[in-house]
């Protein structure tokens, strides 16, 4: 494995990476729990057509050389969303819930292939914070059969204000 980067794009430019990460998206949600088919990737491809035009979003490539090895996207979520209404088990009080359109930054996907998995890629503040979410607070809907805590605490506000987190200026992806 050589040295991983990581790249942003926004809206249009973001509507034309698709085929860049679609490969990854296959591979990674082919395995379970997902074992997703053709009919499954269709219906991906349509969801993220539309939400390529979503205000905020924001995709970040992570690249070994020329092959993508990791993606997320995100985007902004309106004053009027129900995100915050479809959790299970989570009472949040309304100043919590209120959105304006730029507080939160929705995480649809984030996913790694399977050969760069456990070197840090899914944790790498350009894939998961800092160029994804800028000084916002993000929200990840998380399946419940994945491992660690409920879903209150897939919220996270950047930058992040433990030491070990803060990082210079980010350039141009």
């Amino acid at each position: 494995m050589s040295t991983v980067t990581y790249q942003c794009h926004e809206a249009d430019a973001a509507a034309r990476q698709l085929d860049a990460f679609l490969p990854a998206y296959e591979e990674v949600y082919a395995e379970p729990p997902y074992c997703e088919g053709p009919s499954d990737i269709a219906e991906f491809i349509e969801h993220y057509q539309v939400d390529t035009r979503r205000p905020g979003m924001r995709l970040i490539l992570a690249r070994d050389g020329t092959d993508v090895v990791g993606f997320t996207y995100g985007y902004h979520l309106a004053p009027d969303t129900r995100w915050w209404k479809n959790l299970q088990d989570v009472a949040l009080p309304d100043d919590f819930t209120r959105e304006d359109g730029r507080r939160t930054i929705a995480v649809i996907e984030l996913a790694v292939r399977k050969p760069w998995r456990r070197h840090g890629i899914a944790g790498h503040p350009d894939l998961t914070g800092v160029r994804l979410v800028g000084q916002g607070r993000a929200g990840c809907a998380r399946n419940r059969t994945w491992p660690s805590g409920g879903a209150a605490s897939d919220l996270r506000r950047f930058p992040d204000p433990r030491p070990s987190s803060r990082l210079g200026p980010l350039g141009p992806a």
